[in-house]
């Protein structure tokens, strides 16, 4: 896991609680050049680690869980 990109996306998470895929993108974007493909190879790792849940039914809304608060902290 890019630790430094996925401490990014939860950052981002983190602040705005519940967001789209695309919003969190183009914030990592004004900080960092990140490839679309490496943005959702991550997203997915931290859904899969559970540091973020889908919401709406949805793949492209997601939240910050309360393990990935607990992880941001180490990270």
């Amino acid at each position: 896991m890019n630790r430094e990109l996925a401490k990014l996306v939860m950052g981002v998470a983190k602040e705005m609680q519940v967001c789209k895929k695309s919003e969190v993108f183009k914030q990592i974007s004004k900080k960092k050049k990140v490839s679309k493909k490496d943005f959702d190879a991550i997203i997915d790792e931290l859904l899969e680690e559970q540091w973020l849940v889908s919401i709406y039914g949805s793949d492209s809304t997601f939240a910050i869980t309360q393990k990935g608060l607990k992880e941001l902290k180490k990270i």
